[in-house]
């Protein structure tokens, strides 16, 4: 009924539109280009008058018919629209028919039907082999899934592969790690990562960059020591770190469980600070919880980044990804052909 509406709405908006064209085209032409016979029509035959109504009329007639036209043609595409969209978007589940009974769909286990994606809605053959599971069905899809694979996603990801081989970062200027340039004693990824530790000493040193650690009493920062100290002999300006109690009882039950004296004497350098509030402010549920801190012009930017025991290379991964997060390093910094030529020795930014 909408779309009966709609048509005849259509309809008298274009035959308008015409009438006020018509009316238009008289104005422009303008007085001074008229023959006197043409503003004068008394002098016309009926014949003459009538003959130009007759196909005025004519014209309006066939405007009218190609007007309907669209507008069943019009009509008939909502129609498929609405099908189409009622299909994926009605969550209403529908009534079928199970060994001569109505039941609603997926219901019960007796009124099951398989449910489908839109891929399997799409693609007959997933469709077919999905309703009803044979290996002759199961052949058919793998079929065409080996069909699809080489034809579309193998040579496209390939495709991005030589992109990159032969264009670098003009292709793609993202922190890539390609096979292509390893070797079997993985020397890529371990620059890689000495070139993370070189990129935030260098920002620990000028002050820029913080690392708050939360800790408390509970057995898993106990654990944590050994993962602690090494994360802090990686780092070299020690001021950049802070460790945080929520008390003094938890400060003293850390660091009574430390037995190796060459922890003791990292951690002397590390600045230490018994805040309680600072817990609540920052949100800290578990300890240890390692937050990233920037200041930038007076602003200070900060986030938890890791929590629990983590190694020295996840923590300064996980501090990277903040600063590239909050774009405070450039994208593409750690991509692998700078990381390979980089002249960074294993151990010298310890």
């Amino acid at each position: 009924m909408k779309i009966v509406i709609l048509s005849i709405l259509a309809t008298t908006l274009l035959l308008a539109e015409v009438n006020s064209e018509q009316k238009a085209s008289l104005a422009e032409r303008g007085s001074q280009f008229y023959k006197f016979n043409d503003l004068n029509t008394t002098d016309e035959k009926p014949e003459e008058n009538q003959k130009k109504t007759t196909n005025q009329k004519k014209d309006i007639s066939a405007t009218l018919e190609e007007l309907l036209t669209v507008a069943k043609e019009q009509r008939d595409i909502q129609k498929k629209i609405y099908e189409l969209l009622a299909e994926e978007i009605n969550p209403t589940p529908q009534t079928i028919t199970v060994n001569g009974k109505e039941c609603i769909e997926n219901s019960s286990a007796e009124c099951f039907k398989m449910p489908l994606t839109n891929d399997a809605k799409k693609i007959p053959v997933l469709k077919a082999m999905l309703v009803n599971p044979t290996p002759e069905t199961a052949k058919d899809y793998l079929q065409w899934q080996a069909k699809y694979l080489t034809t579309g996603p193998f040579k496209v990801g390939r495709s991005f592969q030589y992109a990159m081989n032969t264009y670098g970062e003009e292709a793609y200027p993202m922190n890539i790690n390609r096979s292509s340039v390893n070797t079997n004693t993985d020397e890529l990824n371990t620059k890689r990562k000495e070139h993370v530790q070189k990129l935030l000493n260098d920002r620990y040193s000028n002050g820029f960059l913080g690392l708050y650690i939360f800790l408390g009493s509970k057995s898993l920062d106990q654990f944590s020591v050994s993962e602690i100290s090494k994360i802090t002999q990686g780092i070299k300006s020690k001021k950049a770190i802070t460790f945080l109690f929520a008390s003094n009882a938890d400060k003293d039950s850390f660091f009574k469980n430390l037995e190796s004296s060459k922890d003791k004497e990292t951690f002397k350098e590390v600045s230490l600070l018994i805040k309680a509030e600072a817990f609540k402010a920052n949100n800290i549920y578990m300890t240890p919880t390692y937050m990233a801190v920037s200041n930038m012009k007076d602003s200070s930017k900060k986030q938890a980044v890791a929590i629990g025991r983590v190694s020295e290379d996840e923590l300064n991964a996980k501090m990277y990804e903040w600063l590239e997060q909050e774009s405070i390093v450039k994208r593409g910094e750690l991509s692998d052909h700078k990381v390979w030529n980089s002249n960074i020795n294993q151990g010298n930014n310890k």
